[in-house]
């Protein structure tokens, strides 16, 4: 501001980085030159770092892909969240979604969701799974994930990270709100339905077949075409080869594994999707409740998919803190006595 004595420089953020530096300054680097800041407190300073990585991002970021996309209405709020102007999505379950969705998508694992951005990784979308995406839109894919969610249940654009988690969970990795299939009462007859779909142009069929436990690799029974990817490119169905080809690394429990692996009513609320760690006196075999009353857990960590109870015991003769961390594995009949592995605390 030259009236007010002040020098303006325009910085070009085209490849630039930022970073902290000591104390309350941070460091803008480009090409051509390196800017030091000092901002009035640590807050301010660190507020400035998230401005100038957001500009950043904006100098690569690619708004075709995201204008295309947001053609369908429905992909012009996140899947499930709703929040407006969703920036990413999940390409195997073809929803788009916003940025603090997108993270507790990566949390789900690469076999749950595979996350993209929509304005920075251009290189992937095809003409074929931007159409995929125009196709089933938003509204559609939640008819299957969000088919039995309650008001009382939806997760709302000011969610914590926590609640985001366990929403999450809950929807994609535990199908907790899913569609349920009629008439399919084993994995053949899922196999056997989703080689029939694929031949078809309706992909929301092959879809709920894929997510409730369809076999992406099953055998066709052809000796030529003996996937169904191959089965949807014979029938020339460009939008189901791109499903099924995002899918092939997919892990959605199958169906026998669901039923092997669905939750005992016994077992509390308390322990899923945790490691917990209960008092030095704990039995190993105080699974229940009342063990959880009257010892407490003193700690717990997130432990998916496959949750586990740990106990910590005190070693042999000793007086001292506990020395041993001794996990137990959780089956179809409930909960191990014995540990399937300890370790030293």
């Amino acid at each position: 501001d030259f009236n007010a004595g002040l020098a303006i420089a325009v910085v070009e953020l085209t490849a630039a980085s930022v970073k902290h530096m000591e104390k309350k300054g941070f460091e803008i680097n480009t090409p051509f030159r390196t800017f030091c800041f000092t901002a009035e407190s640590e807050r301010e300073r660190d507020e400035w770092v998230e401005a100038v990585q957001e500009c950043i991002v904006e100098t690569l970021s690619d708004y075709e892909v995201a204008e295309k996309i947001w053609y369908n209405e429905a992909n012009r709020n996140c899947a499930d969240c709703h929040a407006p102007h969703p920036e990413w999505a999940s390409i195997n379950l073809v929803v788009v979604i916003c940025k603090k969705c997108a993270a507790q998508h990566r949390f789900l694992g690469p076999g749950i969701s595979q996350v993209r951005s929509l304005k920075l990784d251009s290189s992937i979308w095809s003409n074929e799974l931007v159409e995929l995406f125009l196709e089933v839109g938003n509204k559609n894919a939640n008819s299957f994930w969000a088919a039995t969610l309650g008001p009382e249940e939806e997760l709302h654009i000011g969610a914590s990270a926590e609640q985001r988690a366990t929403f999450h969970r809950r929807k994609y990795r535990e199908r907790k709100y899913r569609r349920l299939l009629d008439g399919l009462s084993s994995q053949d007859h899922l196999n056997q339905a989703l080689c029939a779909a694929v031949v078809q142009a309706d992909v929301l069929c092959s879809m709920a077949l894929v997510f409730s436990g369809a076999d992406v690799m099953c055998a066709t029974g052809d000796p030529t075409h003996y996937t169904p990817y191959l089965l949807a490119q014979r029938a020339g169905q460009r939008l189901q080869m791109e499903f099924l080809y995002h899918n092939k690394h997919s892990d959605f429990p199958k169906l026998e594994q669901g039923r092997e692996g669905s939750c005992p009513a016994d077992i509390p609320l308390f322990m899923d999707g945790f490691l917990f760690c209960s008092a030095p006196n704990a039995s190993k075999a105080t699974l229940d409740r009342r063990g959880r009353d009257a010892e407490g857990p003193l700690g717990c960590l997130p432990l998916d998919p496959h949750p586990l109870f740990a106990c910590v015991a005190e070693g042999p003769g000793s007086t001292g803190p506990p020395s041993t961390l001794c996990l137990c594995s959780r089956g179809p009949l409930g909960w191990t006595q014995d540990p399937i592995h300890s370790l030293p605390v």
